[in-house]
């Protein structure tokens, strides 16, 4: 009786062993495969607003270009002479609009070299996701910046300027007014259709539970079929 009591025991301590090691192991591989997850995450979201950004760019660059050009026509060959002025002042607006597209680019793209530059540089898992969610940042602020008051103040000018063109030098308020409504239109169409994804992707929410604050990170999913929410802590 005695040997069988030995040797139970002798199998429990080798199974509570043999359990402990799993258990040590399994929250650093957890951890590890959480953060590939999430480096994964971020590198989907970077190459996505990339491609946003080339679809947006290259998009409004026609806008603006095709205005120009159909304007240029118009301020030659129009009967009207309202018309003809107009359409100059038309011309003039598209082509600073198309300078700024290029002058002032969307940050997207040079964002998702600077991730794979990072990636590639980064020791371990850790650091990656350390470099990525601070990029990530980075461009968020840029997003915010690019959606705010002053991304409206230049257009702003550029629009009253070529209303009171028309309105004061050539004598056509309501004409000035018109011009100056639809070109902030237009803008606020293009600041409003801008890449913004990175702005909310993964923005971490504190919550208490108990003592202990917890950091919960969210982002929406949209597909043609569905709307779900990603939940990551």
């Amino acid at each position: 009786m005695s040997v069988r009591l030995q040797g139970a025991s002798q199998s429990i301590i080798v199974m509570g062993v043999v359990a402990l090691w799993f258990l040590s192991f399994t929250p650093a591989h957890g951890m590890a495969s959480a953060q590939q997850a999430r480096a994964h995450q971020l590198e989907a979201g970077f190459r996505d607003a990339a491609q946003h950004d080339k679809v947006w760019t290259n998009t409004w660059a026609g806008i603006y270009g095709g205005a120009a050009v159909a304007y240029g026509a118009v301020s030659r060959n129009a009967s009207d002479a309202d018309d003809r002025f107009d359409a100059r002042v038309s011309a003039v607006k598209s082509v600073l609009a198309l300078g700024n597209l290029y002058l002032n680019p969307q940050p997207h793209r040079p964002a998702l070299k600077k991730y794979r530059a990072a990636a590639a540089s980064a020791s371990d898992d850790a650091e990656h996701l350390k470099l990525a969610e601070a990029l990530r940042e980075e461009l968020a602020r840029q997003e915010h910046g690019r959606q705010g008051l002053n991304a409206r103040m230049l257009p702003f000018a550029v629009n009253l300027a070529a209303g009171l063109t028309i309105g004061v030098i050539d004598d056509r308020p309501e004409d000035g007014a018109i011009n100056f409504a639809v070109g902030m239109l237009v803008n606020e169409v293009a600041i409003r259709t801008q890449p913004d994804s990175m702005a909310g992707y993964g923005k971490p929410v504190t919550v208490n539970i108990g003592p202990q604050p917890l950091e919960v990170a969210y982002q929406w999913i949209v597909t043609p079929a569905s709307v779900g929410l990603g939940i990551r802590f």
